[in-house]
């Protein structure tokens, strides 16, 4: 009953990303301003001074790997709680990878949810990742050819807790320890470019500024390489890091065929550059290792 019903999330997962997909398209023919460039008007400088997420939005990413359609991700705000005097935004997200850009069968999903308080310090990351070695839908899942991992990490004031469990063995909460200043870190999980935008949320940042952040991430950054087969989960390895964000030039990124300006952001100690609009908002990344993602809707 379990395979059937696993089978068939991925098959419910797989047509939820079409119509998302085919949503963003009919969004974009009945746009009135398509065409139309997106000016920032002489503004020289990131500010992000409340939430500018509300319940229900959500944002859709095409992922490309050296020119090839790789998957789509997507993050959603479902509701927003009160619980002990905080205010809760809990998101849940979405990502697909299809490995036969590598040249590989099968797929790696990843579905998952994340609460934050005040805006940007996370209180929980939960996720459960699907790895199957095999392309096409099948009723009746090969057992040796489908993997399935959960992974969920707490916070509580500086201290941090984690649990990580493969197939149906339930797996029980043990503390975070050596990894970092957890206080003031933000978390980023480098799979997911939704997380980014939490970066920049309720600060502002000039055209040519610096600044140090402690983020921290789950796992390092996943290299994908057509002569490396995707057979394993990502490490966990849960730490904070200090990293150097710098916000460059502005530059012209296209977004259902409409020009967007865009801030050049880049974070030298990971490789990655990031493309990020006055109001926060992420529409681009580059991992340097072949693999860019770009905003649908």
């Amino acid at each position: 009953m379990r395979a059937v019903m696993r089978a068939t999330l991925l098959a419910v997962a797989s047509l939820v990303i079409a119509l998302i997909a085919i949503t963003g398209i009919a969004a974009q023919e009945a746009d009135p301003n398509q065409g139309e460039p997106t000016r920032i008007e002489g503004e020289e400088r990131i500010q992000v001074l409340e939430e500018p997420w509300k319940v229900g939005d959500l944002k859709t990413y095409s992922l490309i790997f050296d020119y090839a359609p790789f998957g789509r991700q997507t993050i959603r705000l479902d509701r927003i709680v009160e619980e002990s005097g905080e205010r809760i935004l809990e998101f849940s997200q979405m990502l697909h990878l299809d490995l036969r850009a590598l040249g590989q069968e099968g797929s790696l999903y990843n579905f998952g949810d994340i609460r934050y308080a005040r805006g940007k310090m996370f209180r929980r990351y939960h996720f459960d990742e699907v790895l199957r070695s095999w392309s096409g839908y099948s009723t009746y899942e090969p057992k040796d050819r489908m993997r399935e991992r959960v992974v969920t990490i707490e916070r509580s004031g500086d201290r941090a807790a984690i649990a990580v469990g493969e197939g149906d063995d339930p797996a029980a909460m043990r503390p975070l320890s050596d990894v970092g200043d957890i206080g003031n870190s933000v978390l980023v999980d480098l799979e997911i470019m939704g997380h980014w935008e939490r970066l920049f949320l309720f600060d502002t940042w000039a055209r040519g500024e610096k600044k140090r952040i402690p983020m921290m991430v789950p796992s390092d950054a996943v290299l994908y390489d057509y002569h490396l087969p995707v057979k394993e989960f990502r490490p966990i390895a849960p730490r904070v890091k200090d990293v150097i964000l710098e916000v460059g030039q502005v530059e012209n990124v296209s977004v259902f065929s409409i020009e967007i300006e865009a801030f050049r952001c880049t974070i030298p100690e990971l490789g990655y550059t990031i493309w990020v609009t006055p109001r926060g908002g992420v529409i681009k990344f580059d991992n340097g290792k072949g693999l860019t993602g770009v905003l649908e809707r």
